[in-house]
């Protein structure tokens, strides 16, 4: 009965951030029809780069605070923000406003992305230990498949009002369960305590607020003592997804230009890499669970989309849209979950959150360049974009093979 219960959970609290997904991807999804509707070419790149400004300060301050205080109520306050600029973007479409709709687009990068970081703030408060690399697995999956929803719903809408209440329905059953999972966690805490437990919670809260001070300055003296290898494998990670991110910002119109194809058809190749990267989530967690060396797996995902770019870039073909995005996919899979796992256990328990905050915050600090200057060179040619996305991936390969090579422990 409890694994029948934690299973619930898992996949309740999974189902809660995917409609976010839905509206990060929105923009890449619906790009002929923002163009045409705000008669601006820029729009669609601006809407990306205006998710990724404000996520290289938030991501790493609300990692810092939540590994500082180990507090589980912000999540509905993001996730309240997240269906604020859903609204925005909604209202945009009446008002025939681009300004209302980056503004939107802007709130949510303010807080979309730390409901990641609060997500699994939750998960490591209710779901046991053992369960823990499942739930991370299922809920990469369910940000996946949100993906994948909005590739086929958002397209049948042909509004931009429609589609964004649609994802803005979602997001509120999203803010209910963040909601009921803040409370539920001070119910649960506060059953079967005895007094002997009230007495000892007590003196915890009290010692709790007396360290409170230097909580922050151990956190920063935590991160002094990163070793090299963790440094390593941030820019590794750093380096594919940025790359990745990159290229998804920019796919459906990219296969329109390099294989010349009609936006559908762009549209399916970007639902099939959704959906590979869904179900390779789940065969690679399964498979890290049997397999100790899991930096061989992120190393077997570099090596994947490597390929994939290559591929990518080589072929003009039509059979290419689907290898690359299937390759993406399961390049996907194996690489994420696992790096971000290796980057904690390198890290320590008291840099969890903070571990992965720091990689987001530069990951999306270097976005923020990358999305313009590819909307740039796009104009010369995809394929020019193709060749930057394979030597970040070389990049990645490179340390990847270093790290293994000189430090076989870790």
């Amino acid at each position: 009965m409890k694994t029948i219960e934690t299973l619930a959970h898992i996949l309740f609290l999974s189902m809660i951030i995917a409609p976010n997904c839905m509206f990060y991807a929105s923009a890449n999804i619906m790009s002929d029809l923002l163009k045409q509707f705000f008669q601006s070419e820029q729009v669609v790149q601006l809407a990306f780069s205006l998710i990724s400004i404000p996520s290289i300060f938030s991501i790493v301050t609300i990692s810092l605070m939540i590994d500082a205080f180990s507090t589980v109520y912000i999540f509905p306050i993001l996730q309240f923000i997240c269906c604020i600029g859903t609204l925005l973007t909604a209202i945009s479409d009446p008002a025939h406003s681009q300004a209302l709709y980056l503004i939107g687009r802007f709130m949510y990068g303010i807080a979309g992305e730390c409901t990641l970081t609060s997500q699994s703030k939750i998960i490591s408060k209710i779901i046991p230990q053992q369960f823990h690399s499942m739930a991370y697995s299922i809920a990469f999956c369910f940000y996946m498949l949100g993906e994948a929803v909005a590739g086929w719903v958002l397209p049948i809408q042909n509004s931009l009002q429609k589609s964004m209440y649609f994802v803005l329905g979602l997001q509120v059953f999203g803010l209910m369960g963040a909601i009921f999972y803040s409370f539920y966690i001070k119910i649960k805490g506060k059953q079967n305590v005895t007094k002997e437990q009230l007495i000892i919670q007590v003196a915890e809260a009290e010692i709790q607020q007396a360290q409170s001070k230097s909580t922050c300055q151990e956190l920063f003296s935590s991160l002094k003592q990163l070793k090299l290898p963790y440094f390593l494998l941030l820019i590794a990670r750093i380096a594919y997804t940025c790359a990745k991110s990159t290229y998804d910002t920019r796919s459906v119109s990219a296969f329109q230009e390099q294989l010349n194809v009609s936006k559908d058809k762009a549209v399916k190749f970007v639902v099939s890499q959704s959906i590979t990267s869904a179900v390779s989530f789940i065969f690679f967690s399964i498979v890290s669970v049997f397999m100790q060396k899991s930096q061989y797996l992120v190393l077997f995902g570099a090596i994947v989309v490597s390929a994939a770019y290559l591929v990518f870039t080589l072929s003009t073909n039509i059979a290419v849209g689907y290898t690359t995005s299937i390759l993406i996919g399961i390049s996907f899979g194996a690489f994420a979950s696992n790096a971000s796992a290796l980057l904690v256990k390198l890290a320590g328990k008291s840099l969890g959150a903070s571990a992965l905050g720091i990689v987001f915050s530069v990951q999306y600090l270097i976005m923020s360049g990358m999305i313009p200057l590819a909307e740039y060179i796009g104009q010369f040619g995809e394929y020019i974009n193709g060749w930057i996305y394979f030597g970040l991936a070389l990049l990645c390969i490179v340390l990847l093979v270093i790290i293994i090579q000189k430090w076989v422990g870790w």
